[in-house]
């Protein structure tokens, strides 16, 4: 994001992807994360299983500037749920551009 530091994912891109890493191909050898680029996988031309995300780094951060500009013009502040990304590393580009905190609710807070 503009004029933000990225976050330092080191350890999450070193990680090995495996059975919890849902839609991925199944390669002889597990690639780690930062070893995807390489694989010449496309998740446009069906090399993954769906569902599968594809997120745009561009669109996400305008999505994170414009929504902190509305809460900053409205005088409103931004919590985001955490569950919807399901990934720190958005919640925390979140709390970079202007949040005060994210939260989320655990299953006991939903019965059924």
């Amino acid at each position: 994001m503009k004029g933000q530091d990225r976050l330092d994912l080191g350890d999450v891109l070193s990680e090995r992807i495996d059975w919890r890493y849902k839609s991925f191909p199944a390669p002889a050898r597990a690639p780690a994360l930062g070893e995807i680029r390489g694989q010449s996988w496309n998740a446009l031309d069906g090399d993954f299983d769906l569902p599968v995300l594809v997120l745009k780094e561009k669109s996400l951060d305008h999505n994170i500037e414009l929504m902190a500009a509305y809460c900053l013009a409205h005088g409103v502040e931004l919590a985001p749920h955490a569950k919807t990304p399901v990934a720190p590393q958005i919640v925390q580009r979140q709390l970079s551009a202007g949040a005060w905190g994210s939260w989320r609710t655990n299953c006991s807070a939903n019965p059924r």
